[in-house]
């Protein structure tokens, strides 16, 4: 029998990578499930975008900084 199942990933809003838990994992049966891997993974939500943990950082007032990436489709 086949069976169709949607999955869902968090792709970084800056470089464009699916984020990976640390086991390797990528994609999950729930969004809430993939929004909880990538936190426990060093992601960073701001304003609904994701960034990954090599994609931001934060000065020494607190706020955040996007790295500059280069994306090629």
């Amino acid at each position: 029998m086949l069976v169709e199942k949607i999955m869902y990933a968090i792709q970084c809003d800056n470089c464009k990578e699916i984020l990976e838990d640390g086991e390797g994992f990528s994609y999950w049966a729930s969004i809430g499930k993939a929004e909880e891997k990538a936190m426990e993974a060093e992601c960073h939500k701001e304003l609904g975008m994701h960034y990954c943990s090599k994609c931001y950082s934060f000065d020494s007032n607190d706020n955040l900084v996007i790295n500059k990436i280069q994306v090629t489709t």
